[in-house]
C-alpha cells in the first residue's frame, strides 16, 4: 500500500509542477477516482500532506483517499461512527467536510487552503461560505482554515474533561491546572505523518516545561487501541502522557476536522490558544507556551498567532532560493510542457542518496523555512541542516531504491509560517534515479492527454561558483525590516574591525578571508540585543541575515 500510495502522491506532485497555474479550486467530483483527481488538478500535494503513512488527504474536502478507490460523499448527517476510521480499513472514506458532504459533482469555488504541507490534514473552507461567527481576531499567520472558527472558542472556558493515558493513569484538566500554569492538549492519530513529524518537538518542550505545564496526547482515531498507542509511543521516544479522546463533545468544541491540532488551556481553565497543524519547529511551540508562564500572566490573555522571534541571531543566506545536489554523479535535465512556459528542473542521481545543498533568499525567515521530501513524506527545519563550518544548509537525501515501485521523487522548499502563502512550495525540484526514468515519467504525462511533454539535458548547471568578494550582513527586526546606524566587530585573534549598517540595513565588509569573530557593539534608540551573542564566519565569503530586536 505504501509503495501504491507514494505513487500517487509524487505523481500528484508532478501534475502540480508541470501544471503550476492549476488550482485545485477548479472543482471537487466525488465520484472520480484519485488518478483523475489528479489529471484534473483538484489535489494540490503541498496542502494534502503526503506525510499520511496509508492514504491521502484531499485539501478540497477533508476526505482521506485509498488510490484506486472512489469516493463517495457522506451522508448529510453527521454520523460520529463516520468520522476518523481507520484508513486502514477497506470501507474506510475518511472524513467529508460538512461543505462538501451531499454534493453532487462538483463544490464551489474554494480559496488555495492555508494548511501547511508538513501541518494538518484539514478541511478549507469554500470561499464564499463564511464562518457562522466572524471571528474577532486577525487569521494566525500560517495555519489552517479551521483555525478561523476556532478563534471563536477562545478566552472560554474549556470543557473539563478526563482521560485515561497508555500507563493507566487519570489525566483530568481540572486537577492538571491545580499544579501546572498551563494544559497543552494535542489531536494525534498513529497514522498521520504530520504529527509523527511534530512529536519531537513537543517532546523537546515536554522536557524543558514538564513542572510547569501538563502535557496529553489525545487520538483522535477510533482503531487507536491503548496497546497501539503505548507502542508508538515507545517507537517514536515519547515521554509525555499519551491516550485516546473520551468525549466526543470535547472534540466538537474545537470544530474542527484536521489533525494534528493543539490546544493550550490557560491558569484560568480557558482556552487561550489554538493550532492547527504541525508546529514548524521547538522553538516555535516555546514562544507559545513562554507567554501563559511566570507572574505577569494575570488574567486570560487570547494568543492567536506564534509570537514572533525576537532573540538575536544569524543565518546564512544567498542571493535566490534553490535546491540542488552539492557533488556526485548527477546530471541535470528540464521537462517541459505546453501547459507552462518555465521548465521544471530536475536531476538525475543513479546513487543510493545524493547530498542536496538548500539556499534561502535575504527576505526568507531561517526558522520558518522547512525542507520536505514529499516521497517519504518527512519535513525538516532548514535551521537543522546547516553546516556551520561551512556556513551552508545541507541534507543527505535518500533516493527511491530499484524494488520501489516509483523512481523518482519530489523535494520542496518552503515557509511553514509567514503569510498567505504559508505552505506552498517555493522551490520544487525532481530527482530521477535513471534516464529511463525521465522517459516514463513524461509518457506518462503524455498518455494523460492533458498536455505535450518533452524532456532534454541541460546544458552544465547554472550553479555558477560565486564571486563574492566580501562579508554582507542584513541588520533586520523581528518583522524583517532593515535596521540602520547597527555597529557590529568584525574581528581576529590580533585586531578587530567595527562596521556600520547603512540605511538599507546592508554592512558590507571587504576584510581578507578569515574565520570572523562578529559581535554587536551598538544598535540605536529603540532596539535591543543579546549581549551574549556571537557568531563565527567561515573563512569564505558569504553573506547572512543578523535579526535584533525592535522594543
Amino acid at each position: 500500500m505504501k509503495k501504491r500510495v507514494m505513487c500517487f502522491l509524487s505523481a500528484a506532485v508532478l501534475f502540480l509542477l508541470l501544471f503550476p497555474g492549476v488550482s485545485p479550486a477548479d472543482g471537487c467530483d466525488h465520484a472520480v477516482r484519485p488518478s483523475e483527481w489528479v489529471l484534473k488538478g483538484y489535489i494540490d500535494p503541498q496542502h494534502g500532506v503526503p506525510g499520511y503513512s496509508g492514504d491521502f488527504c484531499c485539501p478540497i474536502c477533508g476526505a482521506v483517499m485509498k488510490k484506486g478507490e472512489p469516493i463517495e460523499p457522506l451522508p448529510e448527517e453527521d454520523d460520529p461512527e463516520q468520522k476518523r476510521s481507520d484508513p486502514e480499513d477497506p470501507d474506510h472514506y475518511g472524513e467529508i467536510a460538512p461543505a462538501a458532504a451531499g454534493m453532487d459533482e462538483a463544490v464551489p469555488q474554494v480559496a488555495a487552503p492555508p494548511a501547511v504541507f508538513s501541518g494538518q490534514c484539514g478541511e478549507p473552507e469554500p470561499a464564499a461560505a463564511a464562518p457562522a461567527q466572524a471571528p474577532s481576531a486577525p487569521k494566525p499567520a500560517g495555519t489552517a482554515s479551521a483555525e478561523e472558527k476556532n478563534t471563536t472558542v477562545l478566552g472560554k472556558p474549556f470543557p473539563d474533561f478526563t482521560a485515561t493515558d497508555t500507563e493507566g493513569n487519570l489525566f483530568t484538566l481540572s486537577e492538571a491546572l491545580k499544579d501546572h500554569e498551563a494544559v497543552l492538549i494535542n489531536f494525534w492519530a498513529t497514522w498521520c505523518g504530520p504529527c509523527r513529524n511534530e512529536f519531537p518537538f513537543l517532546n523537546e518542550a515536554y522536557e524543558k516545561y514538564r513542572g510547569r505545564v501538563a502535557f496529553i496526547a489525545l487520538s483522535t482515531e477510533k482503531k487507536d487501541t491503548m496497546e497501539k498507542i503505548e507502542a508508538y509511543r515507545k517507537e517514536n521516544g515519547i515521554s509525555f502522557p499519551m491516550g485516546r479522546y473520551a468525549d466526543e463533545k470535547m472534540y466538537e468544541y474545537i470544530d474542527t476536522s484536521g489533525i494534528p491540532d493543539t490546544v493550550i488551556v490557560d491558569r484560568f481553565g480557558n482556552a487561550a490558544f489554538f493550532h492547527g497543524g504541525a508546529f514548524p519547529n521547538a522553538r516555535a511551540l516555546e514562544l507559545v507556551l513562554d507567554t501563559f508562564l511566570g507572574d505577569s500572566y494575570t488574567e486570560t490573555a487570547v494568543l492567536n498567532e506564534i509570537p514572533k522571534d525576537t532573540f538575536t541571531h544569524a543565518y546564512p543566506v544567498f542571493s535566490s532560493k534553490a535546491i540542488y545536489p552539492e557533488n556526485g554523479n548527477y546530471r541535470k535535465v528540464l521537462i517541459r510542457s505546453d501547459r507552462n512556459p518555465e521548465p521544471v528542473p530536475g536531476y538525475i542521481v543513479p546513487e543510493e542518496s545524493v547530498r542536496l545543498r538548500i539556499e534561502i533568499a535575504p527576505d526568507d525567515d531561517a526558522a520558518n523555512m522547512v525542507y520536505a521530501d514529499m516521497f517519504h513524506g518527512v519535513t525538516v527545519p532548514v535551521t537543522s541542516l546547516l553546516d556551520p563550518d561551512r556556513g551552508v544548509y545541507v541534507y543527505d537525501q535518500e533516493l527511491p531504491g530499484p524494488t520501489d515501485e516509483l523512481h523518482y521523487m519530489a523535494v520542496a522548499l518552503f515557509d511553514a509560517v509567514s503569510g498567505d502563502d504559508a505552505g506552498r512550495p517555493e522551490i520544487r525540484i525532481y530527482l530521477f534515479i535513471s534516464e529511463e526514468s525521465v522517459s516514463e515519467t513524461v509518457e506518462e504525462a503524455n498518455a494523460s492527454g492533458e498536455g505535450k511533454y518533452s524532456w532534454e539535458y541541460a546544458d552544465a548547471d547554472e550553479r555558477a561558483e560565486s564571486t563574492q568578494q566580501a562579508y554582507l550582513l542584513h541588520v533586520v527586526d523581528q518583522d524583517n525590516s532593515p535596521v540602520g546606524e547597527v555597529t557590529v566587530n568584525f574581528c581576529t585573534d590580533t585586531a578587530c574591525v567595527p562596521r556600520e549598517s547603512g540605511d538599507d540595513g546592508l554592512i558590507i565588509f571587504t576584510g581578507a578571508p578569515d574565520v570572523y569573530h562578529v559581535t554587536v557593539v551598538d544598535v540605536p534608540d529603540g532596539y535591543s540585543w543579546d549581549e551574549e551573542y556571537e557568531m563565527y564566519t567561515p573563512r569564505e565569503y558569504g553573506e547572512w541575515v543578523l535579526r535584533i530586536r525592535k522594543d
